[in-house]
């Protein structure tokens, strides 16, 4: 079995931790300084990452931190890979810091700029948004980070691994193969925290009930709140060295739902050679902005459950075939390899693509008037306010 490998950027953890200029660029190169000796005739991809409010890259962007494009793709295009700060549009003045004279991405967190601020500032570049786990970004992006089937988007690409797990990997792994699965101690993990859904609650409690009279080999970490940095001292939760240990020694990872069912443990799972397990539900998400989430996932080799009442008799039915442990093993990885290759295809089929004539034209005007305009509400409620302020003086007329 062929490791998926997963390069990284080099760097110490000093390195990454601080908030020096040379680190900024490190914690950026990965996708600039890849070179597999084909790449002087591809076209450049400009990617304009929002830039991080804290010590350590946007976790959001960690597909852009890593290598993970580059491996998947075509070979049709290599990457530069620069960082922006949160912008608003500003009618008086063209906001445009960049000088792309090729295709480019403009990346944003929804939480902290919007559509309108985002294409007034890069009106030459096709717009993503990430961070959007509820689906309630506006349908305008030409790229999103959380898959629904009710926001048509041209384009969707996936979490990917966390660019600090990643690490990791090739810390601990390097480029040799990983064990098959029925080689490895555990027949699966739960490592997650529970205060992100409370279907999580109900999986823990299952776990609880099996903890003693079953006799699968698991492994569990499962806390009452969600970490950001779990590689710091003040967490007693697992290290990211510690947590790519135990999926490289699991035949199976299970992968709840979190604020979205996609999560980057899916990811980090079959990168280590580890199948993930679903809730069936989770995959559906119906009633939600982010209805069928995980759709693309249904007809892979990953296991699926009805309920999580289900786990235990399963486990203990495929871990007795050991053969076809590893046959499904090798099935999930081919299969992954071909779903990450389709997806970077078509996310390059986008950007290599011209805008659309109206996008074009707009890109002519740096002020984009129309972005700046009020619509919708936002009329609605400057009518209301003239309305007021109208009735309010012509009161003052009657009494005076």
């Amino acid at each position: 079995l062929s490791f998926l490998g997963y390069a990284v950027l080099q760097f110490t953890e000093n390195d990454f931790d601080t908030r020096s200029e040379e680190a900024r660029l490190l914690r950026i190169s990965a996708l600039n300084n890849y070179d597999d000796g084909n790449m002087t005739a591809a076209t450049v991809i400009t990617v304009f990452l929002s830039k991080s409010k804290t010590k350590t890259p946007n976790r959001s962007h960690s597909l852009f931190c890593t290598d993970t494009l580059m491996r998947y793709g075509t070979g049709r295009v290599r990457y530069q890979v620069l960082e922006h700060k949160d912008v608003k549009c500003d009618k008086k003045q063209h906001n445009v810091d960049h000088d792309a004279s090729g295709p480019c991405l403009a990346v944003t967190r929804e939480k902290y700029n919007n559509y309108n601020n985002l294409k007034c500032a890069f009106p030459r570049c096709r717009t993503m948004v990430t961070n959007d786990e509820k689906c309630e970004a506006s349908g305008k992006f030409d790229v999103r980070g959380y898959y629904s089937a009710e926001i048509p988007s041209p384009v969707y690409l996936p979490l990917g691994m966390e660019h600090g797990t990643g690490l990791s990997l090739q810390k601990i792994q390097g480029q040799a193969d990983f064990a098959p699965a029925s080689d490895r101690q555990f027949a699966f993990n739960a490592i997650f925290s529970m205060s992100t859904n409370k279907d999580r609650v109900d999986l823990a409690k299952t776990i609880a009930r099996h903890a003693a009279d079953n006799p699968l080999r698991v492994f569990t970490d499962i806390s009452n709140k969600w970490t950001a940095n779990v590689n710091s001292p003040k967490t007693t939760q697992l290290s990211t060295d510690d947590y790519m240990e135990v999926l490289l020694d699991s035949v199976f990872t299970l992968a709840p739902a979190g604020g979205n069912p996609e999560c980057y443990r899916i990811f980090e799972a079959v990168e280590a050679g580890s199948i993930p397990v679903f809730l069936k539900a989770d995959l559906d998400m119906e009633g939600s902005r982010c209805a069928h989430s995980l759709q693309h996932w249904r007809n892979s080799p990953a296991l699926i459950v009805d309920m999580w009442d289900d786990l235990y008799p399963t486990m203990t039915v495929l871990m007795n075939n050991t053969t076809e442990l590893d046959a499904r093993q090798e099935r999930m990885g081919m299969w992954y390899e071909k779903y990450m290759r389709k997806i970077t295809a078509d996310f390059e089929d986008l950007m290599l693509a011209p805008l659309p004539t109206a996008d074009a034209t707009k890109s002519k005007d740096p002020i984009l008037p129309k972005v700046a305009t009020a619509t919708g509400d936002k009329r609605k409620k400057k009518e209301k306010m003239k309305r007021r302020r109208e009735e309010r003086k012509r009161r003052k007329e009657i009494q005076h």
